[in-house]
Order: structure tokens, then C-alpha cells, then sequence
């Protein structure tokens, strides 16, 4: 019934209350079904709420009986996404999709490079300090996976987290990785996604994805009520990857955007990122896909909704004009290349 009923209730922002029996298993389901479509079509779906006489604790297979009740590794890299799906559920703020986090896990060889061992170190000292709050131990995963296996690691990462993870299955058999986009911002192909995510669980050992069903925005909102967390963020990673600083950088198109997540809320950006940039620096990001510039144009769109004005909206909303104009060039650029390199290929045969 609940299901059935679903669509409609959230269409009509009716709250939806079942007599009788529901498996708590499927209501924790529903509400990231929720999420998923208020995302995909906000102006057909309002999330409502779904209650029942009475939760049974009857599970679908392979799954949890109880959210919660199973030992689960967190993919920890000290940034937005991991801090969000750490507070939340340490905190009791994921209802009844909360899990029962235990340890939590940083590999060396992915955003920094495994020849940059003085840089792993600091990254792995912060992460140790913000975790010690929580009382959580931290793994260390170290591989070459990235520079001897992968062939395009935008469309691979997530194997290989859950590879690295999967070992841990006899004593956590659950590991959630934090998303790193919305449900409106979901890219198919794209090595994370709920869809195929699922997909890299084994029968006693599920890989699970969190936060589908929040902005980045909405993420660095909830973060600004932990100023602890806040203040000791890990996002950048154009310094790490070229060897410079362990620290974010706040010039690079990572750590000016994560800034700007908090600025468009009402916040500072807290001191891991108080470092000044320059107008310039936002004016020519010069994004190059469209889910980047689509996280730009969320960002404007936050902070018109929280009444947040201030030069730096001037100058991202140019620069996301800007971002625009060289998208739409390149999409014509790219093809017509393709094809003079095509026409010369075929005139170099024609003349051998």
C-alpha cells in the first residue's frame, strides 16, 4: 500500500499514515525513493512523510534487518561529502537510514599520489585529529591501482573503493561511501551512481552510497553546525596531485567552489579555507562539463533563495556565463576537429 500510494501522496503533499504492519526495511527504502524524484522533478514531488502503525523489522535479502544494527566502514577523505555522511549518522540524523558506523577508511594512492608520502601524512594526521571526536579508528589502504590498473578513473573509482573495502567484510559488512552529487546532478556514465553502485555488493557484504538526496549546498549547510568539522576540511586536490601543499589551496576551481557552498548558505567558509582568492579566480574558472557548471548554477541558486548578495555572486554569476559560452564552443569544436582529423587521416592514406 505504501508504495502504491507513494506518487500520489507526494504529488498532493499528503503525509501518508498505513494501518496496520510495514517492514521498516521498505519505509527506509522510501525515503530515499523520496529523495530521488523530489530531486529529478521538484515541481510534480514534495517529500511527505510515511508512517505506520506498527515498523517490522523483516528485511529484503541481504540486507540489514535493522538500519543500524550492522558494523559499517566509512570511505573517510576529510572533505564535504565524508563529513556530512559521518555527522549525520553518528548523530542519529539519517532516520531510519542511519548506519552504524564503526571505523572509517583513507587510501593512499587515489587523490594523492603515492611518490607524495610527506603529503599522505598530513592528509592522514588531519583526518585522525577530526575523527578522534568520534572515537573511530582509521584505516590506511595504500595501492598503485590508479597508476598500474585504471584506464579512466572517472568512470572506475567506485570499483575500485569497493575493492579496497570489500576486504574488511568479515568484521564490517557494510561500506558507505559518501555521493558526490545530487540526485538532479547524477551523470549515467559516472563511476559513482545508485544505480550500478549496488552492483559492486557481494551476497554477505553490501557497498552503499550516501547523501544522493542533498546539494552540496544543502551538505555544507548542515556542516556550518559543527564549526570543529568545518574549520579542518580537506577538499583540494589541485595542490596535493602537483605536489605543493597538503592544504587547500582556495585558488583552485575545488576550493573556490566549496567556499562558495558555504558563502551561498550565509556562512563563512571556516578556517581550512580562509585563504583570499582573487576576483579573477572565480571570473575564469572556465569549467569544462556541465555537471561542474551545474554545481556553479546550484550555488547561485542557493544563495538567491537564502538572500545572499556580495561581490563574489557578480562574479560567479559571469563566470558561469563565461563557462557557458566555452561549453557550447566545444561542443561544436570537438565534432569539427574529429572530422578535419578524419579528412587528413584519409588523405594521408590516399597519397602512401
Amino acid at each position: 500500500m505504501a508504495t502504491a500510494l507513494v506518487h500520489f501522496a507526494m504529488r498532493h503533499r499528503y503525509n501518508l499514515h498505513i494501518k496496520g504492519e510495514v517492514s521498516r526495511a521498505l519505509l527506509a527504502n522510501l525515503e530515499e525513493y523520496q529523495k530521488a524524484w523530489c530531486k529529478w522533478m521538484p515541481k510534480h514531488y514534495a517529500e511527505i512523510a510515511i508512517t505506520a502503525d506498527s515498523e517490522i523489522d523483516t528485511s529484503f535479502p541481504g540486507e540489514s534487518s535493522i538500519a543500524g544494527e550492522r558494523k559499517t566502514l566509512l570511505a573517510y577523505s576529510g572533505g564535504v561529502d565524508a563529513n556530512f555522511t559521518l555527522l549525520r549518522h553518528f548523530h542519529d540524523r539519517a532516520g531510519r537510514q542511519r548506519q552504524n558506523i564503526k571505523a572509517a577508511a583513507l587510501v593512499n594512492g587515489f587523490d594523492i599520489p603515492l611518490k607524495q608520502q610527506n603529503l599522505f601524512a598530513e592528509a592522514l594526521s588531519l583526518s585522525r585529529e577530526m575523527l578522534k571526536p568520534f572515537g573511530l579508528p582509521l584505516a590506511i589502504i595504500e595501492t598503485n591501482w590508479k597508476t598500474t590498473v585504471c584506464t579512466f578513473w572517472e568512470m572506475e573509482f567506485s570499483a575500485a573503493f569497493a575493492a579496497c573495502f570489500s576486504q574488511f567484510a568479515p568484521d564490517y559488512p557494510i561500506a558507505l561511501m559518501a555521493a558526490g552529487e545530487d540526485y538532479a546532478l547524477k551523470a549515467i556514465p559516472w563511476g559513482s551512481n545508485p544505480i550500478t553502485n549496488p552492483l559492486l555488493s557481494a551476497r554477505d557484504w553490501r557497498f552503499a552510497t550516501d547523501g544522493n538526496g542533498f546539494t552540496r549546498c544543502e551538505k555544507a549547510e548542515f556542516i556550518v553546525e559543527y564549526p570543529e568539522v568545518k574549520d579542518k576540511l580537506r577538499v583540494c586536490w589541485m595542490g596535493p596531485m602537483n605536489g605543493l601543499t597538503g592544504e587547500n589551496c582556495c585558488r583552485c576551481e575545488k576550493c573556490i567552489r566549496t567556499k562558495m557552498n558555504f558563502l551561498s548558505v550565509g556562512s563563512s567558509p571556516g578556517k581550512s579555507l580562509s585563504k583570499p582568492h582573487r576576483a579573477a579566480d572565480v571570473i575564469f574558472m572556465n569549467v569544462r562539463s556541465r555537471i561542474k557548471l551545474s554545481l556553479l548554477q546550484e550555488i547561485l541558486d542557493t544563495a538567491r533563495a537564502h538572500g545572499v548578495r556580495g561581490a563574489w555572486v557578480r562574479d560567479l554569476r559571469l563566470g558561469v556565463f563565461l563557462s557557458r559560452i566555452s561549453i557550447f564552443a566545444n561542443s561544436f569544436y570537438s565534432p569539427v576537429k574529429k572530422l578535419f582529423e578524419r579528412i587528413i587521416r584519409r588523405i594521408a592514406r590516399l597519397k602512401s
